[in-house]
């Protein structure tokens, strides 16, 4: 298991360009989709009065990264999906060990195509695309085993870890947050190995 753990959610454009940056890295994350926040917390945005400004920021904002990422961006419709649905397969893909392949696969669905990734045939593409058998992975979308494990991975770590947003990443108890905290993350990598 990897010594990074790595907050995602699909909900999340930012976490979308911070997965693209992974995998074109190669950097050996453990993935864990932020299905709910720690007590006390809620998701950002989620049961607030929009605000305009910053509404209007992050469209132009998740724009100029996604064409800065070489990628065509389409807002997906809907927006909100069945979360725990949505992200059972990647949980599903991570114990055969296509975790992130799966993850990168839903996200370029979700964030370049639009497409809805709590559908069964959508998600039956992905699998297909990824090497998954698209039975037996919208089998697991749907079934509250598979969603009930992958609430308690998260429950796991997340007191300690404490995440408020994604994509964020753990090492070694240190936190970094956002799609451009990455370098940070591997020049914290680079002094741990020139320490061994």
């Amino acid at each position: 298991m990897s010594d990074i753990r790595y907050y995602y959610s699909f909900r999340s454009p930012y976490a979308w360009l911070a997965t693209l940056a992974v995998v074109e890295k190669g950097l050996d994350v453990d993935p864990v989709p932020l299905a709910k926040m720690p007590e006390g917390m809620d998701f950002p945005g989620v049961g607030v009065k929009p605000n305009k400004s910053k509404s209007s920021y992050f469209i132009k904002d998740i724009v100029r990264l996604s064409k800065r990422a070489g990628k065509k961006l389409t807002f997906p419709d809907p927006f909100e999906l069945d979360w725990s649905k949505a992200h059972a397969p990647a949980h599903y893909a991570k114990g055969r060990g296509k975790a992130l392949d799966y993850i990168a696969a839903a996200y370029e669905a979700r964030w370049v195509r639009g497409e809805n990734i709590s559908e069964d045939e959508v998600i039956k593409k992905i699998a297909s695309e990824v090497g998954l058998d698209p039975t037996d992975t919208v089998a697991a979308a749907n079934d509250p085993a598979v969603q009930n494990a992958m609430m308690a991975e998260l429950d796991a770590t997340l007191e300690t870890d404490q995440p408020f947003g994604v994509p964020y990443f753990i090492y070694q108890g240190e936190p970094f947050w956002g799609q451009d905290r990455i370098a940070l993350l591997e020049e914290r990598l680079a002094e741990t190995r020139a320490q061994d």
